[in-house]
């Protein structure tokens, strides 16, 4: 009787707990249209995602520390930077931002360094979320030289070009 009580309640705890971690759940959703992408690994919703801006402020500086985060995708289309995100969470809000202080590096196309930071306000959840970022990229075309590539907390190897 006293191992069925103690059994009883480790299952009540634990599915108070997962319950708990789903309160505030926030998934991006839109219609079934698809980015049709050789590279896509997974279908993306694409449509209807809100399209957010880059902070361009010449005195930015990075962080450097920020609530973890992983991306997984990049994909340029057109004059829309789509990130592919996931992140531990799922009982708050999470912010993203994407910030340049335009500095250019000088190569051909040139290149230009884009800081994303994550604030997860302290979310303590641990489910794993996957979201798909939309941000317009129209601010940051180099005069006239038709591309720019597009590094990502300076992951050179994960660099995305955007053409125009």
């Amino acid at each position: 009787m006293k191992n069925t009580l103690i059994y009883f309640s480790a299952i009540l705890l634990f599915l108070s707990t997962a319950e708990g971690c789903k309160k505030n759940k926030v998934i991006a959703k839109a219609d079934d249209s698809k980015i049709d992408t050789a590279s896509q690994t997974a279908e993306q919703p694409m449509n209807k995602l809100p399209l957010r801006k880059i902070n361009t402020d010449q005195v930015y500086t990075w962080p450097g520390m920020v609530d973890l985060f992983t991306i997984e995708q990049l994909i340029v289309k057109g004059d829309t930077l789509f990130v592919m995100v996931n992140y531990g969470g799922g009982c708050e809000q999470h912010d993203f931002t994407m910030n340049t202080n335009m500095m250019w590096l000088k190569s051909n196309p040139p290149q230009l360094n884009l800081f994303m930071e994550h604030n997860a306000h302290g979310d303590k959840c641990r489910a794993v979320i996957k979201e798909t970022l939309a941000f317009d990229i129209t601010p940051i075309k180099y005069k006239e030289k038709g591309a720019v590539r597009l590094i990502i907390n300076e992951n050179r190897e994960g660099a995305v070009l955007y053409q125009y």
